[in-house]
């Protein structure tokens, strides 16, 4: 093989590499693109949509005071009862 040949050739190949990392890095950026765009998507979406978990409070009722809700008020009574 001449060094023309080789040279030739090794311009070739420096080419196809370039192309192949140029397709790499765009793809690459292509993905984090839409990486990102699906976040905005979602944090656009979530402002979007009110629930009624973007409203409430957890809150702990002990036994007795459910009791004491459920048999006086909930069943129908006036709410004057007592209840140990």
């Amino acid at each position: 093989m001449s060094k023309d040949q080789q040279k030739t050739k090794y311009y070739q190949l420096c080419g196809v590499v370039l192309c192949g990392l140029i397709t790499c890095g765009l793809f690459q950026i292509f993905l984090r693109w839409l990486y990102y765009r699906g976040k905005i998507n979602q944090f656009e979406w979530n402002v979007s949509t009110i629930t009624a978990s973007d409203y409430s409070v957890e809150l702990l009722i002990e036994k007795a005071a459910f009791k004491k809700w459920r048999d006086n008020y909930y069943y129908g009574g006036d709410g004057n009862e007592d209840y140990e």
